[in-house]
Order: C-alpha cells, then sequence, then structure tokens
C-alpha cells in the first residue's frame, strides 16, 4: 500500500507527486522553449502596437523600434504563425506549406535569432517534433510538420550566393545594405510574397525610412514605431537604469524609440530643399553646359546635365539613372542631350572596375563611350591625393548662401526631384534624396582620411556633382564661353 506524502501543504501519493512534477516541469519547460503558447499581443495606448502590427494587410510592413522594445519578439511570432497557417491575415490567402526567408546583418546575429525560434514555436508543429530534428544546421533551415520552412540568411553572404529560391516571405531584422534588400525583392516576384522589416535605425537615415512611407507604386506598405520604455514585459527599474545611461538625446530617439536620426551629420549640411530647389527655367543662352556620368558595371549608372551661367551660378536642370549597357547609354544620352552644345564630358570610372576590364580583355567602360560613330568623348575626371575632401569643401562653398544677397550658387530643377523610384529592376534616388542622406559615419576621427568619414552610400549624383564642381570655372564665365568647339556635341 502507497504512503501518503505531504507536499505545500497537500497530501500526495508517489505516483502522484511524481505526475504533478511531471506536469510543473513541462509547464516551466514550455514557458522557457514554447514561449508562444503563452504570448499576448500588446496594445496601445500604454504599450506597443504589436496587435496592429498582426492585423495589417499591407504587402510591406516595418517595425521601428528602440533596443528590446518587443519588435523582433512580434516579427519572429508573425513568421511562426504565417508558417503554422494560422497568421490572421497572411493565412487567409496562403496556406502551407509556405517558405520563409529571415535575413540579419551578421551570422552571429542569426545565432540569437534561431535561439529566439527555439523559444517561442511549439514542439509538435516542427518536424519531428522536437526543434533538433527540425533544424538543420548545416544550411540553417528550420522545417515545419505541415513542409513549411524557414530559411535564415546573412548579409555577410556574398551578395552573388545570397539569392537561392523564391519563397511566400522575408523578414529583415536589423539594417541589411540596399543590395541585398533587393535580391529579397527578387525572391518574392513569382509568389507575390509579403516582407516585413524590424530594426533599430542606428544606420542613420537609411533606405528603409523612405521606402516605408513612400512605397513604389502598386505596393502597400505600413509602419509602426515602438518604444523601449512601452515595452509591458520589461521590468520598469532595468529600462529606467538603460535610459539612464542614453546621455545623447538624438542617440536616444533612435535606441529607444525607432526614430531615423541623422546620428552622424550632413556632409552638405547648407543644403535646404526650399533654398536649392527651383522650378524649371529656360537656361542662359550663354551658359556652359557639362556632362558627367558615374559608371558602374553592376549597377545603375548616374548621368548628370549642368550648366554654368555668366553670373557663375550652376544649375543641374537634368539626371538620369539607369541600368544600360554603353551603347544604350550612348543612345539615351544623345536623346536627352539633343542639340545642346555639351563643352566637358565627364565620367568616373573607379580603378577596380578598370583592372576588371584589364584582366578580363574587356574594354573599359570610358573607352567603350570613345569608340564608334556615335562616340562621345567622355574623359576621366582626374583624382588626385586629397581631391574628395577638397571637392566637398567647394561644394560646401558653392551651396552656402552669400551673406549679401542670400542665394547660394548650386541651383537644382524640380524636375529633377523625383523621390524615390523603380528603375530597371533597382531603387532610383534622385540628387535631392542623395544630399539628404549623404552623411558622416557615426564615428568620426581626425587620425583617418576625410573621405573615410564619410557613408559611401546611394551617392552617385553627389559624385557627379562633386566632379563638375571641382572643374577650374571662372566666377565669371561670360559670353566667351560660346567660343570653344572642341568636345562640343551638337550643332
Amino acid at each position: 500500500m502507497e504512503t501518503a506524502t505531504t507536499t505545500d501543504n497537500i497530501h500526495l501519493r508517489p505516483h502522484e507527486r511524481e505526475r504533478l512534477e511531471s506536469i510543473t516541469g513541462e509547464l516551466r519547460r514550455r514557458q522557457r522553449e514554447e514561449r508562444l503558447r503563452y504570448f499576448q499581443p500588446q496594445t496601445p495606448p500604454f504599450a506597443n502596437d504589436q496587435a496592429g502590427f498582426f492585423a495589417s494587410t499591407a504587402d510591406w510592413r516595418w517595425i521601428y523600434g528602440g533596443n528590446r522594445s518587443g519588435k523582433t519578439e512580434a516579427g519572429v511570432v508573425d513568421d511562426i504563425w504565417f508558417c503554422q497557417g494560422i497568421h490572421p491575415v497572411r493565412s487567409k490567402h496562403k496556406q502551407p506549406p509556405v517558405h520563409d526567408r529571415y535575413v540579419a546583418p551578421t551570422f552571429e546575429g542569426l545565432g540569437i535569432i534561431i535561439k529566439k525560434f527555439q523559444q517561442l514555436v511549439p514542439r509538435d508543429w516542427l518536424k519531428g517534433g522536437s526543434f533538433d530534428e527540425a533544424y538543420r544546421a548545416s544550411d540553417r533551415v528550420l522545417t515545419f510538420k505541415n513542409g513549411s520552412t524557414v530559411k535564415f540568411k546573412s548579409s555577410k553572404q556574398a551578395l552573388n550566393t545570397f539569392g537561392a529560391d523564391d519563397c511566400d516571405s522575408v523578414h529583415q531584422d536589423e539594417h541589411i545594405p540596399e543590395p541585398y534588400f533587393i535580391e529579397n525583392m527578387a525572391r518574392l516576384t513569382d509568389r507575390k510574397g509579403y516582407f516585413v522589416a524590424t530594426l533599430t535605425p542606428e544606420e542613420g537615415t537609411t533606405y528603409e525610412e523612405d521606402l516605408s512611407s513612400d512605397p513604389p507604386a502598386g505596393i502597400t506598405s505600413d509602419y509602426w514605431f515602438f518604444d523601449t520604455r512601452k515595452n509591458t514585459y520589461l521590468d520598469p527599474e532595468g529600462v529606467a537604469r538603460f535610459v539612464a545611461t542614453i546621455r545623447d538625446p538624438i542617440l536616444a530617439e533612435t535606441k529607444l524609440a525607432g526614430h531615423f536620426m541623422a546620428i552622424g551629420g550632413m556632409v552638405l549640411p547648407m543644403y535646404s530643399p526650399s533654398v536649392h530647389i527651383i522650378p524649371d527655367r529656360e537656361l542662359h543662352p550663354d551658359s556652359m553646359r557639362a556632362f558627367c556620368i558615374d559608371c558602374h558595371i553592376s549597377r545603375p549608372c548616374a548621368a548628370m546635365w549642368v550648366a554654368w551661367e555668366p553670373n557663375g551660378d550652376m544649375y543641374i536642370y537634368r539626371t538620369r539613372k539607369r541600368f544600360l549597357d554603353v551603347e544604350k547609354w550612348k543612345s539615351e544620352i544623345r536623346v536627352l542631350t539633343g542639340h545642346e552644345k555639351i563643352q566637358l564630358w565627364l565620367g568616373d570610372q573607379s580603378d577596380t572596375q578598370e583592372e576588371r576590364a584589364n584582366i578580363n580583355d574587356v574594354q573599359s567602360i570610358i573607352y567603350q563611350f570613345n569608340q564608334g560613330k556615335d562616340a562621345l568623348p567622355i574623359v576621366q575626371v582626374q583624382k588626385p591625393p586629397g581631391s574628395f575632401k577638397a571637392g566637398i569643401f567647394r561644394l560646401r562653398n558653392m551651396m552656402t548662401p552669400d551673406p549679401i544677397n542670400h542665394k547660394p550658387r548650386v541651383f537644382i530643377f524640380e524636375s529633377c526631384n523625383y523621390g524615390v523610384t523603380w528603375t530597371d529592376g533597382f531603387i532610383d534616388h534622385s540628387l535631392p534624396w542623395e544630399l539628404k542622406h549623404y552623411q558622416h559615419k557615426k564615428v568620426i576621427s581626425d587620425e583617418v582620411d576625410f573621405r573615410d568619414t564619410v557613408r559611401r552610400v546611394n551617392d552617385h549624383y553627389v559624385d557627379d556633382l562633386r566632379y563638375i564642381a571641382q572643374m577650374d570655372i571662372p566666377k565669371e564665365i561670360g559670353p566667351r564661353i560660346t567660343a570653344p568647339t572642341a568636345g562640343v556635341y551638337g550643332s
């Protein structure tokens, strides 16, 4: 006969006690490893709007949040629900098996995310009934019992190996470089898949800010800002200590509220749309005109047409960004230029591109522009040591309004201000967009070259502008600029 024992004032027989300990142990394990069973979405006004994120019908959804604000957890729950076929919105349109891609900036970051999946997903949803059975570490794939998969990727992978298969959804965790974002979009095309991004925007004002609020035609987009101080699952004392450690108010806006901030500061802080962007107008007939193209092999080239009027003011009157081969670019340039007289034809091709052309016995881009019956007299811009910094300071001088007449010497036609569009399968940022986002890196040291302090991303039009601004053009050009004929295209 079994003898009853007492545990916490409850009289239990040995087999009852054993069963109770088994049940409580399983509950503790589920709270530790299958937390999704107990997950309750947060709702405003006193918490972040996780519920609104799950309920959105938008094609693209973005959560910008502070550290530990609950953004990543909401994103992972969203992925798991979709894979299991119980998502409140997505699963009405696509049922399992579905294929999800999860992208993090680093492989170390992926390790943290995979652990979060392990902590959240119920085991009986997984292939083999356990995480160890369902997760294949060799290629970082998690498989559900219903055939759905999550493939974990990192933007540290080479871009040419990052592509892989089509998928039904993509989740970008933290800031992912734009070329990888474009690759992710390509993976969603055939399946008309969904996109989610969760990030703390510590890289400054990046492409995510513009695309979430101004998506391409035909794409619907919703975005939220999650505040660390509104995460009701965190200990208030711990949050208060974290808040107290961030003394920089600009940094706090990013790390606590998820707001996009120009942490490093603009390289050309005097740029102002209200000052530098003007309505299109006729140019002075004695203007000296220049053309510059920033040459690339694997992404769009940026072309710019500029005119100096006799008083020395510079007008950017036309821009174009396309992903074309040289022959098509020649045709495009000739059509757009028409009968305008261009006195300066400039182009920039990096040393790497030149070396690649020589190694592969392929003619360099600028060489190709110079050949054939439709040749254009484009010459490589000269870049002596220190020219980058000199060019930036020349631009700063020209863009700063004069203290007497309160006008700068650089103006941009309104037709060049087209926001963010998609061209030839690539995101196309306008010159005004580039100027706004042309920023210093977060850490600026006097011990490094000035060029190394500047974030060189999506700066192709700015490069054109810098090359042209560095040309030795007299302040007062005068009517004599109509005399030169060498290198002039058009009649």
